[in-house]
């Protein structure tokens, strides 16, 4: 499922071809380097895809979104059946502006932080030590944020694209900090808040159907640490 609007990109401070990437390479179908025909085919997933995009005037056409154009050309490019869903109303988009934004703050500089904690070595020299304190900056603004959120997700009571973006990242911390940091930095007890946002995620079926296991997320730093 894909959402595309102009503005939408815009007020969420993310890069087409950062959101475009994630979503389509999830099914393994395009390459933006190119547009390379793979020798097996391009396959998407059971059930197809469906692009939700901006509606036009009548609010059932498709609309004028040109980060939507782009998506289609590349999938016509590779030759892959999708469904449109115009709309007015985006999934997973928060009805409230200023608690997206204050939810995308709340989670800037937190991924670089914890990447570049997990991939220094030697653990528990000064380097990193000040990388941890870094992470535990960034985990402590997060703290705060979701302490004041009138709900169980960054933007309140409904799953949004940010918390999709967040949980990974929260996944991949949990994970790196048990196996190669001796979990020097206790997510549970210095940051409940963060601990509680982590199990209301993680058990969502989304999530949990998307899961890979703990032993990749650990084969992948430990190539990164090397």
């Amino acid at each position: 499922m894909l959402w595309f609007t102009s503005a939408y990109i815009q007020a969420t401070k993310h890069s087409f071809r950062s959101i475009a990437q994630r979503s389509v390479t999830a099914v393994s179908m395009v390459q933006f380097k190119g547009l390379e025909t793979r020798t097996e085919g391009a396959t998407p997933t059971e059930g197809g895809m469906t692009l939700y995009l901006k509606a036009g005037p009548d609010g059932i056409s498709v609309g004028d979104c040109p980060f939507a154009h782009y998506v289609r050309i590349v999938l016509e490019e590779k030759g892959l059946e999708y469904d449109l869903k115009p709309s007015t109303k985006p999934p997973l988009k928060p009805k409230n502006k200023e608690a997206l934004e204050a939810a995308e703050e709340a989670v800037s500089g937190l991924f670089p932080s914890i990447a570049k904690y997990l991939k220094h070595t030697p653990d528990g020299d000064s380097d990193d030590s000040a990388k941890k304190a870094d992470l535990e900056f960034s985990l402590a603004k997060l703290e705060n944020h979701l302490s004041q959120t009138n709900g169980p997700y960054l933007t309140g009571s409904s799953m949004a694209l940010v918390d999709c973006s967040l949980s990974p990242k929260l996944y991949h911390m949990q994970t790196g900090l048990e196996a190669f940091k001796s979990n020097a930095i206790d997510i549970s007890s210095q940051f409940p808040a963060i601990s509680s946002y982590m199990e209301t995620v993680f058990a969502r079926p989304s999530f949990q159907g998307t899961l890979y296991p703990k032993d990749v997320v650990v084969w992948g730093w430990g190539n990164a640490r090397k």
